[in-house]
């Protein structure tokens, strides 16, 4: 599928400032790809927090340790969270 380019540029930046956001409130993405983002959903911004867990479930956190077992720095996440393994159509 072949997106118009303003259409991508318009995406990219978006999604740049998306992850901009998300490491700005300490998180971090390690898997970042075409099968882990949603890119659309009419019903996906109505629904409260508890509606998408009962469709996608609640999300699973391992903490983050060093090989070493040294402790994190601060600006380091203390956890991971699981992908989610589900192919929304459309919520």
């Amino acid at each position: 599928m072949s997106l118009h380019f303003d259409f991508q540029n318009t995406f990219y930046k978006l999604f740049l400032q998306a992850v901009k956001f998300i490491h700005e409130l300490g998180l971090a993405h390690g898997d970042i790809s075409t099968n882990n983002v949603c890119l659309t959903s009419t019903r996906l911004a109505k629904l409260t927090k508890e509606e998408v867990f009962k469709i996608i479930g609640i999300p699973q956190t391992l903490p983050l340790i060093w090989l070493d077992k040294k402790p994190l720095d601060n600006s380091i996440p203390s956890h991971l969270i699981v992908a989610v393994n589900s192919k929304w159509v459309d919520l």
